[in-house]
C-alpha cells in the first residue's frame, strides 16, 4: 500500500511540475489578447489531399496558400492550395473546439481541461452514469455524480504544457451506500460499502480535432463487510479521437488493468481486466452524442485456503467477455 501511494504522489508531483514551468513561461511572454471577433466568427473545417482535417479561423487565402488559425495550435499555418482537397464552413467557434475536448472520450478523462465558468454533464446508457463537471478555473475542475450504484466525485488539475501537448492528474472516488446488513442463516453481517478510488496521470496529444490519449496511474478497490478486502492496481488508458466532418468523429477507448491481488479473511484472488469501447460521436452545438460497443474482459484465479492450511488450499481460474451496447450523450455549456 506503501508503495502504491508513493507512485500516485510522484505521478501528481511530476504532472504539477511541468504544469508549474508551462504556466511561468506563459506569463513571462508579452500577453496577447484575441480580438473579440475571434471567439464569435464561423470556423472553417479544411480537409487536406491526404484525408487530414483541420479546423480554425482562415486568415487570408490566395489561388497559391491559405493561412489559417487552427484550433489548438498558436501560430498560425499556411497551406499550399494543391493540398486542400475541400473548405466548408461551420457554425463552431474556437472556444467551442477547445471546450468539446474537455469533454473526454466515451468513458476516460483526457487532459484538456474545462474552462472557468463553464460544465460539462454526462450520460450514459441512461442510468449506468451520470455525471456533472464544472471549471473552477482554466486549470482546476471538480465533479460529482453516479455510477450506477455509486456516488462519485472526481478533481482534476492540469493545462498545457507545450505546442499540441496536454498533461493533467485526476483523481475520482466513489462508495456505494454506507451501512446495509444482511442475515443468512441465522449469522448477520454489516457492511459499510463498496469503494474505489483511482489516481491517474493523463498526456493528450494533438488538438481537440485529431488526438491520442494515454494516462497511467493506481486503482484501489475494497469492501467494508465482515471479511473486508482491498485490492490495487495499475491503471492504463490509451484511447484517441479523429474528426472526419462538420459533425462526425471516430473514437476509441480502452483501459487495462493488468493484474490486481484481492486479498482477504483467507484467500487470495488474482484478476487482469480489458475494457474497450469503440463508436462514433456526432458533434452537436452544445451537446455531442456518441454510439458504439464496449467490450469487458475479466481473467481471474482464485486460490484459497481453510484457516491456513496448504493442505486445504484450491486454485480455480476463470475467463469472462461481454459485449455491451453504448450510448452517450454530453452536453456543454
Amino acid at each position: 500500500m506503501k508503495k502504491t501511494l508513493n507512485l500516485v504522489f510522484a505521478i501528481f508531483i511530476a504532472i504539477s511540475a511541468l504544469i508549474n514551468a508551462a504556466s511561468a513561461q506563459h506569463k513571462a511572454m508579452p500577453e496577447r489578447r484575441a480580438s473579440p471577433a475571434t471567439d464569435t466568427a464561423a470556423m472553417q473545417l479544411v480537409t487536406m489531399t491526404d484525408g487530414t482535417k483541420l479546423t480554425g479561423r482562415i486568415l487570408s487565402m490566395d489561388t497559391e496558400s491559405v493561412t489559417i488559425k487552427v484550433n489548438g495550435i498558436e501560430k498560425p499555418v499556411t497551406l499550399n492550395r494543391k493540398m486542400i482537397n475541400s473548405i466548408q464552413t461551420t457554425v463552431e467557434t474556437e472556444f467551442d473546439a477547445e471546450h468539446r475536448g474537455a469533454v473526454g472520450l466515451l468513458s476516460t478523462q483526457t487532459a484538456f481541461m474545462i474552462k472557468k465558468g463553464h460544465g460539462v454533464y454526462e450520460n450514459v446508457d441512461v442510468i449506468v452514469a451520470n455525471h456533472v463537471d464544472f471549471g473552477i478555473s482554466d486549470n482546476v475542475s471538480v465533479g460529482m455524480g453516479f455510477d450506477f450504484l455509486f456516488v462519485r466525485g472526481q478533481l482534476k488539475v492540469g493545462g498545457k504544457i507545450a505546442k499540441n501537448i496536454h498533461a493533467a492528474f485526476n483523481i475520482s472516488a466513489a462508495t456505494t451506500p454506507a451501512f446495509t446488513t444482511s442475515t443468512y442463516n441465522g449469522y448477520t453481517q454489516n457492511s459499510t460499502g463498496n469503494w474505489f478510488a483511482n489516481g491517474q496521470g493523463l498526456f493528450t496529444f494533438g488538438n481537440p480535432d485529431r488526438f491520442f490519449n494515454a494516462g497511467i496511474g493506481v486503482a484501489l478497490l475494497g469492501s467494508g463487510n465482515a471479511n473486508a478486502s482491498q485490492s490495487s492496481t495499475i491503471s492504463i488508458t490509451l484511447g484517441g479521437f479523429t474528426r472526419i466532418n462538420n459533425h462526425w468523429g471516430f473514437m476509441s477507448d480502452n483501459i487495462i488493468f493488468p493484474g490486481q491481488t484481492t486479498t482477504g479473511n483467507g484467500y487470495t484472488i488474482n484478476t487482469s481486466a480489458f475494457i474497450g469501447t469503440a463508436g462514433a460521436r456526432y458533434l452537436g452545438r452544445n451537446a455531442s452524442f456518441d454510439f458504439g460497443l464496449s467490450a469487458i474482459s475479466t481473467a481471474t484465479k482464485n486460490s484459497n485456503s481453510y484457516n491456513g492450511n496448504p493442505y486445504s488450499s484450491q486454485a480455480t481460474s476463470s475467463t469472462y467477455t461481454l459485449i455491451l451496447p453504448y450510448l452517450g450523450m454530453k452536453a456543454y455549456w
